[in-house]
């Protein structure tokens, strides 16, 4: 739908904003023709000349004819017209409805609570298929799904924006729990959200309480805390070794470069990796110790040793 818009004149992308050609590589440092139409035979001899140099220079340079001055390629009359009548015959699928039941004219006046409401969980069977071809489910998903790739592009710029706006758009319930926002961090990476700015919220201290001054609660130090804890809690480290586990938990997010919020990353996976993973008294090596606090305290002492060597292997300067 979106390049049918563009066929037609369109600037828009999927979200609404202004279409970037940069994010596309497309060089526009080449002069355009702004000289009017152009005969079949020129725009021949304008392709062979673009072939041959394309040979002989072994890149590619587009045709002045096939681009206009913004970039976009001309489309003939003809086909903007066939491209108009495929969007509205699009629309009319999509929204049109001769006999609307009263379900789909509460949809269509409560939109904004619908495509912010919660979705419900993916298929487990084939008795789900009814439920989850229906429109309004898989609207719902689309939606939520863009929803989830704009906090991820706030968050990337300022963790308390993003968190903001899932807080607003009703991806997250209020009040905000520490797992609804761990969650996010944990499966939004799909949908752009940044590894450096996972691991820099996960390593943040938070804002302790001032007289005066009331932060929001993602804010706060606690709440930071918990969000880390949840953050590793998420992971299946069961019938798996502590190296494993390591690998495992570092490729979700990249390690700030602080030393003080690496610290607190590693205890809080220590804290958690060493009650299951296979060295634990819960795995099949049983090599922790049976108090909690030691085993956190071994498992703590080996995962910051092997990050130590593997940093140390792969620095040049180092013979």
């Amino acid at each position: 739908m979106v390049d049918l818009c563009r066929c037609t004149g369109s600037k828009v992308d999927e979200e609404g904003e202004i279409f970037d050609l940069s994010v596309h590589g497309d060089d526009l440092s080449t002069p355009m023709n702004t000289g009017g139409t152009t005969t079949p035979s020129e725009s021949g001899t304008s392709e062979l000349k673009t072939s041959t140099s394309t040979l002989e220079e072994d890149t590619f340079i587009p045709s002045n004819e096939a681009l206009t001055e913004e970039g976009y390629r001309q489309v003939p009359p003809h086909l903007r017209e066939l491209c108009a009548e495929a969007i509205i015959g699009g629309m009319k699928c999509l929204f049109r409805d001769d006999h609307p039941s009263e379900e789909t004219i509460e949809e269509r006046h409560n939109r904004q609570s619908i495509l912010a409401g919660h979705v419900s969980p993916a298929p487990q069977s084939w008795s789900d298929l009814n439920r989850v071809t229906s429109s309004h489910h898989l609207r719902n998903l689309k939606s939520k799904k863009r929803l989830m790739r704009r906090a991820a592009q706030l968050f990337n710029k300022k963790a308390s924006h993003g968190i903001e706006f899932l807080v607003r758009s009703g991806v997250i319930e209020e009040p905000v729990a520490p797992r609804a926002v761990a969650s996010f961090l944990r499966n939004a990476v799909v949908v752009g959200l940044d590894k450096k700015a996972v691991g820099a919220y996960l390593g943040e201290v938070g804002k302790s309480p001032e007289a005066g001054k009331s932060p929001p609660v993602w804010q706060r130090d606690w709440f930071h805390k918990e969000v880390l804890e949840a953050y590793c809690s998420l992971f299946r480290f069961e019938k798996q070794s502590l190296l494993d586990g390591l690998r495992m938990f570092l490729a979700a997010f990249r390690l700030p470069g602080e030393a003080q919020q690496i610290d607190r990353i590693l205890q809080a996976f220590s804290d958690t990796c060493s009650r299951v993973c296979d060295e634990g008294m819960k795995g099949s090596l049983k090599l922790f110790s049976e108090d909690p606090k030691r085993a956190s305290d071994a498992a703590y002492l080996l995962s910051f040793s092997i990050i130590m060597l593997n940093t140390d292997q792969h620095n040049d300067n180092i013979r």
